[in-house]
């Protein structure tokens, strides 16, 4: 019978019956091996559930905070960064105008480095050609070196003495016009007032017993008088002149208690002088002789002179500012 079969009509059947064993037997082998598959990606996909709750509940909210905190020192970082190249920027600006007033301030530096050399240059080439000229002069006159330096020295105290001369000389004027101004100015606002003013004008100008007392205090006050109103009169010309000196003006000084003065006009002083000889009041104005001898015997009294003369026109310019704060008061 089996023979039959394999051989017979049933062979047919029994062969695909074989095959679809076979094959059954193949899918029940791939249907366990997706089962397999199947609880494997089960359990990732449960382990993954299981991770992804963990994130969600324990570390996002630790990730979140941490994210703001570093949202954070973003921000504070970008603001000080903008702080910061604001500040460079200023302070570069800054740099730049000091570097352009330094740089320009450099330029004037060199101007004038370059202009005080020059005139170094000239000061030198001109006491260069000024030793040389004295030298020719000293070896002409037949004069030591000592004795040229000492009458260089000289004619250095002249000079010096001239300009502190004619520097008087000018206080001396500005005061004067400032006492006329102010004396004006009392006579309009008092009537009575002219003689008093008159007198301290007097009392102003006659100054030998405040500067000094004896022959040397007389001598002193009369040259730095002469000096001041001789203004233009050079010191050796002066001396020249061979007229009255210091002591004789000393002595008469001491003799007679004044000196021999011409008599004072003032014809040329203008519509103030009109006013002053309408009301009838006289303006003593003392005068000096031309022919003082300025200078003394030494270079001591020459620096006396000076200092006693400048003592006067700065106690002068003091009572001028006290009667004009009087007359404002």
């Amino acid at each position: 019978m089996k023979a039959l079969s394999l051989h017979g009509p049933w062979a047919y059947y029994e062969r695909k019956s074989a095959e679809n064993e076979r094959r059954i037997a193949d899918l029940e082998q791939e249907v366990l091996r997706w089962k397999s598959q199947h609880d494997e990606l089960q359990h990732k996909v449960e382990y993954l559930e299981a991770e992804r709750k963990q994130l969600q509940g324990v570390q996002l909210p630790g990730l979140l905070a941490e994210k703001g905190r570093s949202q954070g020192i973003i921000d504070n970082l970008q603001a000080e960064l903008a702080r910061e190249r604001l500040e460079r920027a200023d302070e570069h600006r800054q740099l730049t105008v000091e570097v352009s007033s330094l740089t320009q301030e450099l330029q004037k530096l060199s101007a004038d480095n370059a202009v005080l050399r020059s005139e170094l240059a000239k000061t030198v080439h001109q006491k260069q050609l000024t030793s040389t000229k004295l030298e020719q002069i000293r070896k002409k006159l037949g004069l030591s070196e000592s004795e040229a330096k000492a009458f260089i020295q000289v004619a250095e105290l002249r000079m010096q003495l001239q300009k502190q001369q004619g520097e008087i000389w000018q206080a001396k004027t500005e005061q004067q016009t400032a006492l006329a101004a102010a004396r004006q100015l009392q006579q309009q606002q008092q009537p009575g007032s002219g003689r008093r003013s008159s007198q301290l004008v007097m009392r102003e100008w006659s100054v030998p017993g405040e500067l000094g007392s004896g022959a040397a205090a007389g001598e002193r006050p009369a040259a730095a008088l002469a000096a001041g109103r001789t203004g233009t009169c050079g010191v050796t010309a002066c001396a020249s002149t061979g007229s009255v000196g210091v002591a004789s003006v000393a002595s008469e000084r001491r003799a007679g208690g004044k000196q021999n003065r011409p008599p004072w006009s003032d014809a040329s002083r203008g519509k103030g002088a009109a006013a002053a000889s309408t009301a009838g009041v006289a303006k003593p104005v003392v005068h000096v002789p031309v022919s003082v001898k300025p200078l003394g015997p030494t270079d001591a009294a020459k620096a006396g002179i000076i200092r006693q003369a400048l003592a006067a026109r700065n106690q002068r310019l003091g009572f001028t500012q006290q009667q004009q704060q009087q007359q404002e008061a």
